[in-house]
């Protein structure tokens, strides 16, 4: 089954990643915070439709 892919970010300790509707839709490295801000104002507002 795994983890629902409707608006999910996975992360380790180099790469956050998110998937939104059952797809990749943004990658950001940790240590860029540009990147990680953009890939949560994309994560968050989706977040809330629950």
């Amino acid at each position: 089954m795994g983890y629902p892919k409707d608006n999910i970010v996975f992360s380790d300790d180099v790469t956050a990643v998110l998937f939104q509707r059952g797809h990749e839709a943004d990658r950001a490295p940790m240590d860029d915070v540009d990147a990680l801000l953009r890939l949560l104002t994309r994560f968050l507002p989706m977040n809330g439709q629950r």
